[in-house]
């Protein structure tokens, strides 16, 4: 038993031998396919295919960042805005506060607290027309294909507007302060 399995391992063996050698090409064939430049045409046109989709998905990718800058710059244009407007009710109610004390006690020398309001009110009235520079030098570049360096142009003005608003606040806050020490009933 021992004698057959063993030959008719042996014979398909030689069948599976066979079979394999029929179909393995030979050196020849490998190196004239490789001379023939079928290869090289094989690699040209993968390496096309993977240039034109990379493009494809830096476009995609560039128009994916412009709409996140979109919209980080509308959060910033809206607390822009909403700043200077806290800020012009801060002014209102600075200007009123003067205005009390001014009536109670006229002999109060208010006109240094009044030279600050005015400067104030000055500085606040030119932010609002910068904003708005500001956005339409934002859309254009966005619609510019070299953005980059009108991009650092536009947050260094979006920059520039935050410190006005800074400075405006800081004017505000010592004012306060001044006020306070204008109390009504005081000489």
């Amino acid at each position: 038993m021992k004698k057959s399995i063993l030959g008719l391992t042996f014979a398909i063996s030689l069948l599976l031998l066979s079979a394999s050698s029929a179909n393995a090409f030979t050196m020849g064939d490998f190196g004239a396919r490789f001379r023939s430049g079928e290869t090289q045409e094989l690699r040209e046109d993968k390496k096309a295919t993977s240039e034109a989709r990379r493009l494809e998905n830096r476009e995609e990718n560039i128009d994916e960042r412009r709409q996140k800058i979109g919209k980080l710059f509308d959060v910033m244009i809206k607390k822009y805005e909403a700043a200077v407007a806290r800020l012009k009710t801060l002014i209102s109610k600075i200007e009123s506060r003067v205005a009390i004390i001014k009536a109670a006690n006229p002999e109060k020398d208010v006109t240094n607290i009044e030279s600050q309001i005015l400067n104030a009110k000055n500085k606040l009235a030119e932010v609002p027309a910068k904003i708005d520079t500001l956005k339409a030098d934002f859309d254009a570049t966005l619609a510019s294909t070299t953005s980059k360096d009108l991009f650092k142009q536009v947050m260094a003005d979006a920059k520039a507007i935050k410190k006005d608003l800074k400075e405006v606040h800081q004017i505000l806050v010592h004012l306060i302060g001044d006020v306070r020490g204008l109390r009504i009933g005081e000489d």
